[in-house]
């Protein structure tokens, strides 16, 4: 039995997520759900932390080399636990009294499994089998509004991109499978070095990740998807899949294709994935769009750090920026689903007069925005500064002012909303804003200025995440 300690977050999730199914076919009252949702996740989170006890015991590659017991991966499932418990926190009242509400948690739930087992991934038949699981969760609970046809286009939509670049990564591992002959990371390293039709299932398998990391050109189902998912989804979306995917992304790239070749392709992605990103989300009238752009843009700024991730700054910035921007976003869809209460959508026009009809939220909403352009003052800034000085330091100057005019342009459609809530003038009820949204939103505000005024504690955190790997 002691030999399964190390999946204590995934077999609490597990059970968790059997609860729920087992509390709906009984057809229980389905409020209880949510706090069922919410129980296991903080069960997962103490296994997190039981887990950081064993992880001298069992540190490595476990189960048949598939499987990486590490302080990286325990920091990775850690913060994707926190993060579930927001989406939770402001899924409650956004699906109260909506029909398969009760199946919604379990759902989330599996998710999270997903995530914490994509972040372990170490092994080509583990990662595919984790990347599929999640994208399984994520089709169902993007299509959930069953009465809404922008939200079946959306799964649709994303099912079927998923499908095709899933294919496409399954076809670039089995050429990485039939080179080498194995399927374990460390297995796999030795052979590639000098087999030329490697480079070509990198490419292969690059599309599929691209597909998570949301990454130019494998972007184009996110503004449609993050119009038509439920608002948490969108919020899931736009921060947990990406978090644990450039982790799985970045143990594939520097265990099975070690050395420099592919920071050159991983720099220009960047460029072209922010640029876009960016500049299309100037142009877009729903929130929700705008921030789906957004997030692709930020995907960009994450694959500077990727680039240089061969240096110990380039690893600390990778998934230091996932901090602040997580509460960040989560912030800003959170307001996202305050408006959407009350004017039952979410375009930009629905924001209008918001500091009078609801001072906390659109105060909040104007620090969660400029953390996410990087202004000083917010946790973003942080993130973005260490970013900006691995560029620096690692000798790519010019991705760093690439950086700096993008989050410049950033700040154009941003800014967009704030003069929509600050200065244009509507008349109008306050926002409902029930007690588990402004509790998350609480959450999310508290944190996004701490990783400004008082990051030591969140830096030394995800350095003893890499301490051991």
């Amino acid at each position: 039995m002691e030999k399964l300690l190390p999946l204590l977050p995934e077999i609490t999730l597990f059970l968790g997520a059997v609860f729920c199914l087992i509390m709906e076919l009984l057809g229980k009252e389905r409020e209880y759900m949510f706090a069922i949702a919410i129980g296991a996740l903080l069960v997962a989170l103490e296994g997190v932390i039981a887990s950081v006890v064993v992880l001298p015991v069992f540190a490595g590659v476990i189960f048949a080399g598939g499987f990486a017991f590490d302080s990286l991966a325990l920091f990775v499932k850690g913060v994707c636990i926190v993060g579930m418990m927001l989406i939770a926190l402001i899924s409650a009242r956004y699906m109260k009294g909506r029909k398969y509400e009760g199946e919604y948690y379990l759902l989330l739930l599996l998710s999270t499994l997903a995530l914490c087992l994509l972040a372990s991934a170490y092994d080509l038949i583990f990662l595919y089998i984790s990347i599929e699981f999640l994208s399984i969760s994520s089709y169902i609970l993007a299509g959930y509004l069953r009465d809404n046809p922008k939200s079946g286009e959306a799964a649709l939509k994303y099912f079927l991109f998923g499908v095709v670049l899933s294919a496409t990564m399954l076809y670039g591992l089995s050429i990485i499978y039939g080179i080498s002959g194995g399927t374990s990371f460390s297995a796999i390293s030795l052979s590639l070095k000098e087999s030329q039709i490697a480079k070509f299932a990198f490419v292969l398998v690059l599309a599929g990740f691209g597909f998570k990391l949301a990454i130019v050109p494998f972007h184009m189902w996110v503004p449609d998807v993050f119009e038509g998912a439920p608002t948490p989804i969108s919020a899931l979306l736009s921060v947990f899949p990406k978090l644990s995917a450039f982790l799985a992304f970045y143990r594939f790239l520097n265990q099975c294709f070690g050395g420099k070749e592919w920071v050159l392709l991983i720099a220009w992605l960047s460029v072209l994935t922010m640029t876009l990103g960016n500049l299309i989300a100037i142009q877009q009238k729903n929130v929700k769009r705008l921030l789906g752009y957004s997030t692709i843009a930020h995907a960009g700024y994450l694959l500077i750090a990727l680039a240089l991730s061969t240096s110990y700054w380039g690893k600390f910035s990778l998934f230091f920026y996932f901090l602040p921007y997580m509460f960040a976003n989560i912030g800003a869809f959170a307001v996202a689903i305050a408006v959407y209460l009350k004017e039952g959508k979410e375009d930009l026009e629905d924001f209008r007069g918001l500091s009078r009809r609801s001072p906390f939220s659109a105060l909040a909403m104007v620090i969660f925005l400029l953390s996410l352009i990087g202004i000083p003052g917010t946790g973003g800034f942080v993130g973005k500064f260490f970013i900006f000085a691995t560029a620096i330091k690692g000798g790519m100057g010019w991705l760093a002012v690439i950086l700096l005019l993008n989050s410049v342009v950033s700040a154009f459609y941003y800014l967009k909303i704030v003069r929509e809530m600050f200065i244009v003038e509507k008349e109008g009820e306050r926002l409902e804003e029930p007690f588990t949204l402004k509790l998350a939103l609480g959450i999310c505000l508290s944190f996004t200025l701490l990783l400004m005024f008082y990051p030591q504690p969140f830096i030394n955190l995800v350095q003893a995440s890499l301490s051991s790997f």
